[in-house]
């Protein structure tokens, strides 16, 4: 059953994920201008969109999942060892938004430690550590650096030749535990995730957004030889949807000078992530490789492995050239 649609077109998907994001984002934006709480984060007043931007998510969410894994023209192989300067640039940009968020992961924690001071003159440092999300949020400052170590390296291979990531097969899990050490501390709050529609949004994001880099893992250091293409589209285009949706709104209220939500400020790892995603997305359909595509269907392959249908011709014609010449020399000899 798994990609066995053929009518299942990859332009679908896309197009389908592209008008999402157009009817979403301009509710959500309205949302946050017109019935969030900036203090609390909650709902001011009940609206109809609220179950109607959730309803439509999910259907939207599900849709995308059920599409790629039916699709039969979904990759099925990894992406091609050729410099691909599109992918390298989105890497840059994932790269420095992990540098952003650790920015300002690092100043939010030390912030909040000298603010509370007293409390370590107490003896009470336990208590404190535990209440800016224990080691969880250390955790994710050291992976994040690590992650954009990786990314800077996978954006130098895709600029130059050698493919120097995929011996990285450790440190190609780093963006992962990013993103996993994100849904802890999401879901350390002690707050109704439903009605928090911040929070809600982010949760979805991290999820999908460590199921899209466990993919991406997967196959830039060949961690796994089953095939996992369908996981790039299927978690990736919802990551890279709720990654739009928690980060555009935010960023137009700081334009707008209104305030952001208490507790939620605008993080640039999540709009650089969804930028990733999309490029990368369009890099396994063949986009920004400087040579041919493959046959419909299927990935790019390298294309050194690919013969040159030209030359193969060219060198045909030399060969039954030398047999023709040969045959007449060996004629006249008589």
């Amino acid at each position: 059953m798994k990609a066995s649609v053929k009518f299942i077109k990859l332009k679908y998907l896309l197009f389908g994920f592209v008008c999402s994001l157009l009817v979403a984002l301009p509710v959500r934006v309205y949302q946050i201008f017109s019935i969030v709480e900036k203090d609390t984060g909650f709902f001011s007043r009940k609206s109809p969109t609220i179950p109607l931007l959730y309803g439509f998510l999910a259907i939207v969410t599900i849709s995308i999942i059920a599409l790629s894994y039916l699709s039969a023209e979904i990759p099925s192989r990894g992406l091609s060892m050729k410099k691909n300067k599109l992918l390298g640039i989105a890497s840059v940009i994932f790269g420095a938004g992990l540098i952003a968020n650790i920015s300002r992961e690092t100043t939010v924690l030390l912030k909040n430690l000298t603010s509370k001071a007293p409390l370590i003159r107490h003896g009470s440092l336990l208590e404190l550590f535990s209440q800016q999300g224990g080691i969880v949020v250390p955790v994710k400052i050291v992976v994040a650096f690590l992650g954009a170590i990786y990314l800077f390296l996978f954006s130098f291979s895709h600029f130059g030749r050698k493919s120097s990531y995929k011996e990285q097969k450790v440190l190609a899990l780093t963006p992962v535990l990013w993103a996993m050490c994100g849904l802890i501390i999401c879901l350390m709050q002690e707050i109704s995730y439903i009605k928090v529609s911040e929070l809600m949004i982010e949760i979805c994001f991290y999820v999908f957004v460590m199921l899209f880099l466990m993919s991406f893992a997967k196959i830039s250091s060949s961690i796994s030889d089953k095939p996992v293409m369908w996981h790039i589209f299927a978690f990736g285009l919802p990551a890279a949807l709720f990654g739009i949706l928690s980060s555009v709104p935010r960023f137009m209220l700081l334009l707008s000078g209104n305030g952001l939500v208490s507790g939620y400020p605008f993080d640039l790892s999540s709009l650089a992530a969804a930028t990733f995603i999309i490029m990368y997305i369009f890099a396994s359909l063949g986009l920004g490789f400087n040579g041919r595509n493959s046959e419909k269907g299927k990935l790019q392959n390298r294309e050194e492995d690919i013969p040159d249908e030209a030359e193969a011709l060219m060198n045909n014609s030399l060969t039954d050239s030398e047999t023709q010449e040969e045959d007449t020399d060996e004629t006249s000899g008589l």
